[in-house]
C-alpha cells in the first residue's frame, strides 16, 4: 500500500469501474491491489492497452487512439468496456478531463489499458474486461529531438503488429536489456521479416530516397503520429509512397526518420545489423526532408491545442 500511495506521486491510476450500476472513476486507494494482482491483463499480460499525449486537458487525437483502442480490444476478443464504447465518447473526454485536471500536468501522457478481467485458475478470465487509466507528467521537449536514435536490426515481428497488446513489447524490451548489459547504445530495434522493413519497437519508420518519404504498409501498427505525418507529407506535396522496403535500401536512403506519441518525429542516426554495411553501421544526416516534417509536425500539434481552446480546427483535424 505505501508503494501504491508514493507512486500516485507520479500520476493518479483510475480505473472506470461499475458503481450502482452506473461507470464511474474509482480511486486506486478505494479498490486495492488484490484487484490488479487477480487480472489476467496484470498475470499473462493479456490486456490491450494505448497512449495519447495531452496539454492541460485537452488529449491529442483523443478519438484516434480510442479507436486503435477499440479495435486492439476486439482483436484480443475481450469484451469492450463501456466507458471506451463510441457511444460514450462524450462521456468518457468528461470523465478524462476530471483526471487530468486532478492531475494538474502542464503536459502529460494518457495511458489506456484494457485488462482481461479476474481469473481463478490464472489462465481463462471470469467476467467482462475492465478499463484502467493513468496520467504521468509529459516533458515536451521529448518530443522531435535534434540528437536522433540509434536503431539495432533484428529479424522478429511482433506477433500483433495491427495492435497493441501488453504482451506483444516483451521481446523489444529483452532485446534492449541485452544491449545494455553489452554496453551497446542503442535506443530502439527495427523488427524485420524474410529481409522485409516492419517497424520500430515503439515507433513507425521511413525513409526518404531521392526525395521520396517511403513508409511500410503493411504488417506495422497504425500510428496515429504516423496517419498524421502522411497527411502532412500530402500537404506539402512531399512525394510519399506506402509500400514494401528491403532491409538492403535503408543504407542507400538519404534520411530515416520514425514516428510515435511520446517522441513525434524523430530522425535516426545510426542504423546496425544489416550485414552489407560497415561493422559501425550506417548513419544517416538529420536532413532537409526529415527537419520539414518535424517542423510541421510541431506547428500542427501547437493549433491543435490552439484551435481546440479557441473551438477552431486545424487543417489536418480529422472531421
Amino acid at each position: 500500500r505505501e508503494a501504491m500511495e508514493k507512486s500516485l506521486d507520479f500520476g493518479d491510476w483510475i480505473i472506470f469501474g461499475r458503481r450502482e450500476g452506473k461507470t464511474a472513476l474509482v480511486s486506486m486507494r478505494d479498490i486495492g491491489a488484490d484487484v490488479i494482482l487477480n487480472d489476467l491483463g496484470f498475470m499473462r499480460g493479456y490486456a490491450a492497452f494505448d497512449v495519447a499525449s495531452a496539454r492541460e486537458e485537452v488529449v491529442f487525437h483523443l478519438h484516434d487512439h480510442l479507436k486503435r483502442l477499440r479495435s486492439s480490444v476486439q482483436a484480443l476478443g475481450l469484451s469492450q468496456p463501456e466507458a471506451i464504447q463510441f457511444s460514450n465518447a462524450a462521456a468518457f473526454e468528461q470523465q478524462l478531463k476530471r483526471l487530468l485536471a486532478r492531475n494538474s500536468f502542464k503536459s502529460s501522457l494518457a495511458w489506456f489499458y484494457v485488462l482481461a478481467g479476474p481469473s481463478s485458475n490464472g489462465f481463462t478470465p471470469l467476467g467482462e474486461a475492465r478499463l484502467l487509466v493513468r496520467v504521468s507528467e509529459f516533458d515536451e521537449s521529448s518530443l522531435c529531438r535534434p540528437e536522433g536514435i540509434a536503431v539495432k536490426v533484428v529479424n522478429a515481428k511482433r506477433q500483433m503488429p495491427d495492435i497493441k497488446c501488453v504482451a506483444d513489447y516483451a521481446f523489444a524490451e529483452k532485446e534492449l536489456a541485452y544491449c545494455r548489459y553489452c554496453r551497446s547504445e542503442y535506443d530502439e530495434i527495427l523488427y524485420t521479416e524474410d529481409s522485409e522493413v516492419l517497424e520500430l519497437s515503439r515507433r513507425n519508420i521511413f525513409m526518404v530516397k531521392d526525395g521520396t518519404i517511403v513508409t511500410p504498409k503493411d504488417n506495422v501498427l497504425a500510428g496515429v503520429t504516423r496517419g498524421i505525418v502522411i497527411n502532412i507529407a500530402r500537404e506539402l506535396d512531399l512525394p510519399l509512397e506506402e509500400r514494401k522496403i528491403n532491409i538492403w535500401k535503408p543504407e542507400r536512403a538519404e534520411e530515416l526518420f520514425a514516428t510515435s506519441t511520446a517522441s513525434g518525429v524523430t530522425y535516426i542516426r545510426k542504423l546496425d545489423g544489416v550485414r552489407e554495411m560497415d561493422d559501425d553501421g550506417q548513419c544517416f544526416e538529420f536532413g532537409p526532408v526529415t527537419q520539414k516534417i518535424q517542423q510541421q509536425f510541431l506547428k500542427y500539434r501547437n493549433e491543435f491545442f490552439q484551435g481546440i481552446q479557441q473551438k477552431q480546427l486545424p487543417i489536418l483535424f480529422p472531421p
